[in-house]
């Protein structure tokens, strides 16, 4: 018995359980997992991507843009109940960086079907250049316990372009301070169509304020 109770307390690691190491080691992965990223972006394939890594990697997110015309359809779309954050980089403010749907639909898709994570966008330009009056330059999904908070933004349209503005359609709470929403408030005839932009701002099933 003595020799046991040496072996012991020479070797302590003896008395810990298989289990309890992977359960540890499991723990410690998801520590890793869930600290938050920052992804610094300078192109239209730099957007997309961070925003598809951000979508699932479990880790609240900032995307930061550089300086520039940002010309696509980007999408983020997340299962997990984690936060995105989207603005320019340092030092740069809305009238730096724009977004642009090129007339082939949304700007910026922001989907996230867990129960909780906040969306936010603040000081970007957006161009309301979706190709239909009835979809948004930026469209906003949040969780059902999810905050959006679109700040300092800008949603622009180019008298050859149509689409609503900001278009938010699931969420708890909405703000939306300091935006200039700027377009045409009467329609056009165009190729025997009437069009106008659509909807400044059009929210739909935000269950809270």
């Amino acid at each position: 018995m003595k020799s046991q109770i040496k072996d012991l307390l020479i070797h302590p690691m003896k008395i810990i359980s298989p289990k309890l190491v992977a359960a540890t080691v499991a723990v410690a992965g998801l520590a890793t997992t869930a600290s938050a990223k920052n992804f610094p972006v300078a192109t239209a394939q730099d957007l997309q991507n961070a925003l598809t890594a951000a979508a699932g990697n479990g880790a609240d997110n900032t995307i930061q843009l550089a300086a520039g015309y940002y010309t696509g359809n980007f999408n983020y779309n997340a299962a997990d109940n984690n936060s995105l954050t989207l603005e320019p980089a340092a030092g740069l403010t809305n009238t730096d960086v724009t977004i642009d749907g090129g007339g082939l639909g949304r700007d910026v898709i922001i989907t996230s079907s867990g129960s909780s994570g906040n969306v936010t966008v603040s000081g970007l330009t957006f161009i309301r250049n979706c190709g239909n009056y009835q979809i948004g330059a930026l469209r906003i999904a949040a969780a059902t316990g999810g905050n959006i908070t679109v700040s300092g933004c800008r949603f622009l349209s180019p008298t050859i372009s149509i689409g609503m503005g900001l278009e938010i359609t699931a969420g708890l709470n909405t703000t939306i301070v300091n935006c200039s929403i700027l377009g045409k408030t009467t329609a056009t005839y165009v190729n025997s169509n009437w069009q106008y932009d659509g909807n400044g701002i059009n929210i739909v099933g935000v269950t809270g304020n």
